[in-house]
């Protein structure tokens, strides 16, 4: 029951279609003759496959296709047809690979200004205890100056007026 001249729009050389070994009822083992494991049983068609290919020639700069190959039956479940749809999924795909190169860069530049942070706060630390090291002990300054206040109250780490 094959189409007179078996061309895959997609593919260079003349092909068997899969809407054709969909109407003939093949296996799947005899699908992935044809077409290797690239096409798969559909999980939401009866009897349907579904394969997602890039096709290097079409286009410019190749095209993602997205195929569906279902059967059409009678009211009594009869095979009458086929159907074979073609999605170009490659707007999508390119978006895809952009969101992931863009989370790529995302996460480098989250790595930098993380060892930045750090770097900045190791070194406000260490300020930090030049400054506790520079004052003398309470009860140092009770001793010699007994009426005596110091305001010292660093707003994070380190205190701006010293």
């Amino acid at each position: 029951m094959q189409t007179q001249q078996p061309r895959h729009v997609a593919r260079r050389q003349p092909d068997v279609i899969v809407a054709d070994l969909v109407l003939d009822g093949v296996s799947e083992e005899e699908v992935w003759r044809y077409y290797s494991t690239k096409w798969k049983k559909s999980e939401l068609i009866r009897d349907a496959y579904e394969a997602e290919e890039y096709f290097d020639h079409l286009g410019d700069g190749g095209k993602w296709l997205f195929f569906t190959a279902a059967p059409i039956k009678a009211p009594d479940g009869t095979v009458i047809g086929a159907i074979e749809t073609l999605w170009d999924k490659t707007a999508e795909k390119e978006a895809a690979k952009e969101r992931e190169d863009h989370n790529i860069q995302l996460a480098q530049k989250n790595a930098l200004i993380t060892e930045q942070k750090k770097e900045i706060t190791d070194s406000i630390e260490y300020a930090s205890r030049i400054q506790n090291a520079m004052l003398p002990p309470g009860d140092y300054i009770d001793g010699l100056l007994p009426e005596r206040f110091i305001i010292y109250k660093p707003r994070d780490i380190v205190s701006g007026d010293f």
